[in-house]
Parts: C-alpha cells; sequence; structure tokens
C-alpha cells in the first residue's frame, strides 16, 4: 500500500469516526446534545490547537485525555448530564508535550505532532 493510500484510509476512518460520534451523541445526548459545546480544530502542522467552549467556573472539574491518536474532553454541564467531545487525529501527537489551558470560558488544548524517524537504508 502506497503512502497516499495509507493518508487516504486514515482520512477515511477519522470521517467515519467523526460521524459515528455525532450519531451517537445525537441518540444519546437529550439534554447533553443541546448544550454541546462548540470545538475549533485548526492543524498547524506541526501541532493541532484545539478550542472548545468551556463555560465552568473552576477549570479543575474538566476532563482531558489524549493518546498518540484522539482526544476526550469531558465537561460538566450544570443540571446536564455531562458533555464529551471525541477527537479522532490524522497524525500521532507527542501526549507528553501536550497543553490544555483554560481562560475566560474557553479551553485550549494543544498537541504537538510526532515527527517521523528517518531511517538509514543498507
Amino acid at each position: 500500500m502506497k503512502g497516499s493510500d495509507i493518508t487516504r484510509l486514515r482520512d477515511f476512518e477519522r470521517a467515519c469516526d467523526e460521524l459515528f460520534d455525532e450519531w451517537l451523541g445525537r441518540w444519546h445526548g437529550g439534554a447533553a446534545a443541546a448544550v454541546s459545546p462548540s470545538a475549533v480544530i485548526v492543524d498547524r502542522g506541526d501541532r493541532y490547537e484545539v478550542r472548545i467552549e468551556a463555560a465552568v467556573e473552576d477549570p479543575e472539574v474538566i476532563h482531558v485525555e489524549v493518546t498518540e491518536v484522539s482526544l476526550t474532553v469531558r465537561i460538566p454541564a450544570g443540571t446536564h448530564p455531562e458533555v464529551e467531545r471525541r477527537m479522532s487525529l490524522t497524525h500521532a501527537v507527542d501526549r507528553e508535550s501536550t497543553t490544555a489551558q483554560w481562560a475566560d470560558g474557553v479551553l485550549t488544548i494543544v498537541l504537538p505532532k510526532l515527527r517521523g524517524r528517518r531511517i538509514k537504508v543498507v
């Protein structure tokens, strides 16, 4: 399989994940779906920047979990059930260097991409 085929396959997989996450969120969501925070994901080349509305008084109640290929954010929604956002990432990220900052009701998460390692062919 060529590199471009693998990229297309990963893009298709990510699109399917997002579609099913959206369907399941609507199906299970009820009140939570109505208060779902908006998320903006920007690919900066060497990193992803994710901004999510998080209108909470204490940012320590926000739960952020990152793997090399996904991001999950859970935010309490007051009297409603917890809101959860899941995102699949096209490129692997450095979990240890990922940062999250909350200010003025917006959670900003920076996920540095892992760089490939060049291997010498002998």
